[in-house]
């Protein structure tokens, strides 16, 4: 993170991209507008990678085809991101975001259950913690976008032993009670924990809650994650669903959940107004720590923190569904800060 630069970044971008994929998403963009050709959007996503620091998948989320250059100016890119995340957020704080462990221990009072950290406890302690439960979640210390977690029925583990022994040697050390969701939630996709992505921002006036995205688990999957296929929607501060869900690796939008025909315009999501006090109050608990994307969930028993990420989605909330003039959410931020969003 501290050695990022724009020509760093633009590398690595570079670096993970493809110049088939491009060429798909153009041919792609020009089959759903019919308004550009092809090979004019192809050369336009080039020139947005270069000049604005967005990727493929962006430029076709944000709809950049035709845009006009006040409205590309409103976006929000991951240079600003970074910055912003070096701005705001105190290097010697990073490992509390990184190792999730670490994360579980600071924040012990907002994440409402039990956890263990499975390098630090014996195999009897283990035991007992899965004796306690009926399901726990198991996760790398370094987990990112839902990649490598488990899920173990507890009643289900015929050998309570051997899985401790696995998951040292896998060095999945963060051990944590299971959430039990919301009814209301899990009428939406009972599958997962369907999570609250909620982005605060540290201004002239403290922390300030920036936005809400909804994501859901669609066809069997546990996590609601959009790397690991995961959809998502924006959420108004009320908690009211106005749009349609996006699935991000496919590129469609649902207007009713494919798994439980759950239509989402009209929707509400639960103890909205808590969910926002919680992320507030665990931005004001490590106040080094001023740019924060909190994934929360909402409980049975009310919200609680599931995670935090050090470098909050800026893409997600800028989906061009979400805003009807064409605009993106830099001059939100920028409102928050008090003044221009750095940029590498």
């Amino acid at each position: 993170m501290g050695k990022d630069n724009k020509f760093t970044v633009l590398l690595r971008r570079v670096k993970s991209g493809s110049v088939s994929k491009m060429w798909n998403f153009a041919k792609d963009i020009h089959k759903e507008k019919k308004k550009y050709p092809t090979a004019l959007i192809f050369l336009d996503m080039g020139f947005c990678i270069f000049k604005y620091g967005i990727g493929y998948q962006e430029y076709r989320g944000y709809h950049f085809e035709g845009k006009n250059i006040r409205l590309r100016r409103t976006f929000m890119t991951m240079n600003h991101n970074i910055a912003l995340t070096r701005e705001l957020n105190q290097e010697d704080k990073y490992p509390i975001l990184k190792d999730k462990t670490i994360f579980m221990e600071t924040y012990k009072d907002f994440v409402g259950r039990e956890f263990l950290n499975l390098s630090k406890c014996s195999a009897d302690e283990f035991k007992s913690f899965v004796g306690r439960h009926d399901y726990i979640i198991c996760k790398p210390a370094d987990n990112f976008g839902g990649l490598g977690i488990r899920k173990y029925i507890c009643s289900e583990i015929e050998d309570v032993d051997a899985l401790y022994k696995e998951l040292l040697e896998n060095k999945i050390y963060d051990i944590e009670e299971g959430i039990h969701q919301h009814p209301e939630m899990s009428r939406l996709y009972p599958g997962s924990i369907n999570t609250l992505r909620m982005a605060t921002v540290r201004g002239e006036n403290g922390p300030q809650f920036f936005y809400a995205i909804l994501r859901m688990g669609v066809g069997g999957s546990f996590t609601d994650n959009a790397t690991s296929g995961g959809i998502y929607t924006y959420v108004r501060r009320d908690g009211l669903l106005k749009f349609d869900a996006y699935a991000e690796k496919i590129g469609v939008y649902y207007d009713k959940h494919p798994d439980t025909g759950v239509t989402f315009k009209g929707y509400k999501v639960p103890m909205m107004k808590e969910a926002i006090e919680l992320a507030i109050k665990a931005a004001e608990h490590v106040p080094e720590l001023g740019y924060v994307g909190w994934d929360i969930a909402i409980s049975d028993k009310g919200p609680v923190i599931v995670e935090g990420n050090d470098i909050p989605g800026y893409d997600m909330p800028q989906n061009s569904a979400w805003h009807k003039k064409g605009n993106g959410i830099l001059p939100g931020v920028e409102k928050i800060l008090g003044h221009k969003c750095p940029k590498l």
